[in-house]
């Protein structure tokens, strides 16, 4: 059997290589927590803290929500894609924890996510240090 290389076919088999060419570049990695981050020794009261939490994430898009007295919880909307992390803290550390996702591929049994959310995460964690060593 033999193939007549026409455009059209030429064109399928391109097509072919380059979505799996995008798709490869989509990986997926373990989701990062970020727990019990230590704050700065400066930091007096829970406050301090929820309060660079809140202005680090609306820095970068995070909408932060009070869930209670120790407890925040943010959503980042990008596109299509959204993440929710459950965001508890004191006056002596805080922490990022995985809740949910939407179109991440999130992988329950082997905790995967898409490699975009650690990079969200870690950005987070590097803002909410900046804010907390400037107060």
């Amino acid at each position: 059997m033999q193939i007549k290389m026409t455009f059209k076919n030429i064109f399928y088999i391109f097509s072919a290589f380059l979505l799996t060419l995008s798709l490869s570049g989509c990986g997926t990695k373990p989701v990062h927590d970020v727990e019990q981050h230590a704050v700065p020794s400066n930091i007096q009261s829970s406050k301090q803290v929820k309060d660079a939490i809140i202005r680090a994430g609306a820095s970068l898009g995070w909408i932060i929500k009070v869930k209670d007295k120790t407890h925040l919880e943010g959503t980042l909307l990008l596109r299509t894609h959204v993440a929710k992390i459950s965001i508890p803290y004191s006056k002596d550390s805080y922490s990022l924890i995985y809740q949910s996702s939407e179109n991440l591929n999130y992988n329950p049994e082997d905790k995967t996510i898409h490699s975009n959310y650690n990079g969200w995460i870690s950005n987070l964690d590097r803002n909410i240090q900046v804010q907390l060593s400037v107060m």
